[in-house]
């Protein structure tokens, strides 16, 4: 039996940093992948193959099947899994300039014709429904978000080991760092696809209106995200009590290894040689 970290991975948060974080902690061979749409079927059969041999060491499933996967993976591993949530309105809005180039539609013709990414898509993931519509042909539409659907993302987010947030990166790492005991020299980052598809769009800006229908599209996420805010508040008072000093120490770190190491996947022991050859003597570990 190993020990198997699932990052539930919602599309639009911080998933391009958080992948090259996970390939410094575990290494990018022992990171296995359920991540392109049209073969979530295939690639979850793949990484149950994996899993189902011998296979020492650690290992990180990144997935974008939504929670549900873990049951159609080998029951005789233990899974330890994190997420992260975004703002809903921000998200939504960040997932239709992504994909502005591929459908060409005005914002709210793309709410309406593309509810699997803009209708409450946190909740879906959350609640298994993305899953069942991935792995069993399931449609998302808006008469399947019933209570109980609410009610079960709640419980599946609150049974993650680490909730993140996506405006709140390095506190989430903190918390990732106290679940999985990665080190800090293992969870530096340099910020990527930050924004980059809301600066390449030329277009109109969005409208009230626009805003208004995002929001629409969105209540029941905004419930399940302000139940996710109360979530990250409590465990990052529990889990991480000297929150400013560590902070401060990380985000140090952070700009020494901009600095020094500014490519996407520097080893990890050389980040941590890197980050001891930059610490100012005055500034010693908390």
């Amino acid at each position: 039996m190993s020990e198997i970290v699932l990052f539930n991975h919602i599309p639009k948060t911080a998933g391009s940093t958080m992948r090259r974080i996970l390939f410094r902690a575990v290494g990018g061979t022992r990171i296995l992948y359920a991540t392109t749409l049209g073969r979530h079927r295939e690639d979850t059969a793949a990484i149950a193959r994996r899993l189902g041999g011998r296979d020492d060491g650690p290992l990180v499933v990144l997935a974008h099947t939504g929670c549900g996967l873990q049951s159609r993976l080998p029951q005789r591993h233990e899974y330890r899994s994190f997420t992260m949530l975004r703002e809903p309105i921000d998200r939504t809005i960040s997932i239709y300039y992504y994909s502005l180039k591929s459908h060409g539609l005005p914002l709210q013709e793309f709410l309406e014709t593309h509810p699997e990414h803009a209708y409450n898509h946190q909740t879906a993931f959350l609640g298994g429904l993305t899953a069942r519509h991935h792995l069993e042909g399931e449609p998302i539409e808006p008469g399947r978000f019933d209570r109980d659907l609410v009610d079960r993302a709640k419980r599946n987010l609150e049974g993650h080991q680490a909730i993140g947030l996506t405006e709140q990166f390095d506190e989430s790492l903190a918390l990732l760092r106290a679940a999985f005991g990665w080190p800090m020299a293992k969870t530096l980052y340099l910020p990527t696809n930050v924004g980059e598809d809301r600066r390449r769009v030329d277009g109109p800006p969005l409208t009230e209106d626009d805003l208004a229908a995002v929001r629409a599209y969105n209540e029941i996420d905004l419930e399940i995200y302000a139940r996710a805010r109360d979530l990250f508040a409590a465990r990052l008072a529990e889990q991480v009590p000297n929150r400013d000093s560590t902070l401060r120490r990380f985000r140090g770190l952070n700009a020494a290894y901009g600095m020094v190491y500014p490519v996407a996947y520097p080893p990890a022991s050389a980040v941590a040689r890197g980050v001891r050859r930059w610490r100012p003597r005055s500034r010693q570990p908390a």
